[in-house]
């Protein structure tokens, strides 16, 4: 049998990456199954929400690590977008604050770099790029530590 997604369904990948979901009116009768099991063996996650009539496709966890530690790299967020993002990590930083630098760290005036490295995930606190480059890690992850939902909106910030 043909690989549907190289064949029938060429453009679902990009749909995919684009929207995270797929119209089932778009996928031909007894293609359904075939389809969702090569989109899980890429790393994906399908589930079917009848009440949309969607195919809703998201990437797993080993996908989305793999994903920012290969495709990623790093990333540099304010201190505010790293609240919404990671509270935790947030709070976490937060306490390293002292007096009036607290205020500007609340408010987003301080930058975070995010290292995604093969074995942990390090954050860089500093107010410029300058300030970045030579600061200590503050703090480091565990991949395990970190929830999927964060992992998924680290991604999508990523790409923008």
């Amino acid at each position: 049998m043909k690989k549907l997604l190289g064949s029938k369904y060429s453009n679902v990948l990009e749909l995919i990456q684009e929207k995270g979901k797929i119209p089932v009116r778009c996928i031909e009768n007894g293609d359904l199954e075939a389809l969702t099991y090569e989109i899980e063996a890429l790393g994906y996650k399908c589930k079917l929400d009848p009440s949309t009539d969607f195919l809703l496709v998201e990437k797993t966890r080993a996908e989305l690590i793999k994903n920012l530690k290969e495709e990623i790299g790093s990333l540099t967020l304010d201190s505010k977008k790293l609240q919404d993002i990671m509270p935790e990590v947030y709070g976490y930083l937060e306490e390293k604050f002292k007096g009036e630098d607290l205020e500007d760290f609340r408010s987003g005036k301080y930058l975070v770099d995010i290292y995604f490295l093969p074995d942990r995930v390090t954050y860089t606190v500093g107010i410029d790029a300058q300030q970045l480059n030579n600061e200590p890690d503050w703090a480091e992850d565990s991949w395990n530590d970190i929830e999927t939902e964060e992992l998924q909106a680290l991604l999508k910030v990523a790409k923008g």
